[in-house]
C-alpha cells in the first residue's frame, strides 16, 4: 500500500493506519467518508458528461437508422444490430466550385448498447476515480 492517502479503505484496513488518539481516529474516519462521497459524486458527473456528449453527437444526425450487419462469415454468420447516425457532408468541387453532398454514417449503438463506432462507451467506476 504505497499510496495510502489515495486509496479507499475498508474499516478493517483503515484501522491499521489510524492515529493513536480517539479524536484523531474519528477525524480520519470522517475524512475517509467524505473522500468516498466525493469520489461517488465525481464518478456520477463524469458519467453524466459521457451521456451528454453522446446525446449532443446524435443532434447532428439528419436521421437515425437501425441495421443488421454480419460480422461473422457466410458459413457462420454473426449478426449485430447497429444503430447509425446519418448526415450529409458538403464538399466544394475545386473545378466547378459546386457543393457536392455525400451521405455519411457513424455507428452509435451496437445491440442496443451506446457505442463510439464498434467500441462500447466506457463509464467510470470508483476504482477509476480513487
Amino acid at each position: 500500500m504505497a499510496d495510502v492517502g489515495r486509496q479507499i479503505h475498508t474499516n478493517m484496513e483503515l484501522k491499521k493506519y489510524l492515529p493513536k488518539t480517539k479524536a484523531k481516529q474519528k477525524k480520519a474516519i470522517s475524512i475517509d467518508n467524505k473522500f468516498k462521497k466525493n469520489a461517488e459524486k465525481i464518478k456520477e458527473l463524469l458519467n453524466e458528461n459521457i451521456n451528454l456528449r453522446y446525446e449532443k453527437n446524435l443532434l447532428y444526425a439528419d436521421k437515425i437508422i437501425e441495421d443488421e450487419i454480419n460480422i461473422g462469415t457466410k458459413k457462420k454468420p454473426e449478426l449485430k444490430k447497429v444503430t447509425k447516425k446519418v448526415w450529409k457532408e458538403g464538399f466544394t468541387d475545386e473545378d466547378t466550385q459546386e457543393v457536392v453532398y455525400i451521405d455519411r454514417q457513424e455507428i452509435v449503438a451496437v445491440d442496443g448498447i451506446k457505442s463510439d463506432g464498434w467500441r462500447e462507451l466506457k463509464y467510470y467506476t470508483l476504482d477509476d476515480i480513487s
